[in-house]
């Protein structure tokens, strides 16, 4: 005799009789990773930290991606992209307040990246904070869109655009051959 077994639309549904069990296990999984602060620098800066977090962010190793952006910050403490990063996976991660911080140090230093203030508003929101979303929104909407504010983060976009294109370029070369 077979034992009949409950029906399930979905793969999810199926796991939703675990969930209970399974509460502490993702609670732990998702945990901030907390370390010893570095009181000397055993590593040094490498070139490519930034773009190696980027790539297992995108791999959906966040704990991995975490540690890379640590380090990084660990020496540029106030690297915009990596102060951004740090706060999306803080957000995947559950740990929102922790994520606005960041996001927001981000924005204010690179305040032309709207998808950065985009993100910003986002986590605010689901704080429930809507006085600081409104207050972004506003400082977005003031700004005229992407364009850099001053002289002085024009030249910052556009160097960093230059050393883009040289990058590019050399890579291109070293490819062709």
């Amino acid at each position: 005799w077979q034992v009949r077994q409950p029906i399930y639309k979905t793969s999810k549904a199926k796991w939703m009789r675990y969930q209970n069990h399974m509460a502490d296990l993702i609670k732990g999984t998702n945990a901030k990773i907390e370390w010893d602060a570095i009181t000397d620098m055993i590593s040094l800066p490498e070139p490519g930290m930034l773009q190696a977090g980027v790539a297992l962010y995108e791999e959906g190793k966040l704990d991995e991606a975490e540690y890379e952006f640590k380090k990084l910050l660990h020496h540029l403490p106030e690297h915009a992209a990596a102060n951004h990063m740090l706060g999306v996976i803080y957000a995947r991660k559950g740990h929102i307040a922790e994520a606005v911080e960041l996001m927001e140090k981000a924005v204010l230093a690179c305040p032309w990246k709207k998808y950065w203030r985009k993100d910003l508003i986002q986590a605010c929101e689901i704080v429930g904070d809507e006085e600081k979303a409104e207050q972004v929104r506003a400082a977005g909407a003031n700004r005229g869109g992407n364009r850099p504010a001053n002289n002085q983060d024009a030249e910052v976009e556009l160097q960093v655009l230059e050393d883009d294109e040289a990058e590019l370029e050399s890579y291109l070369t070293e490819y062709s051959r």
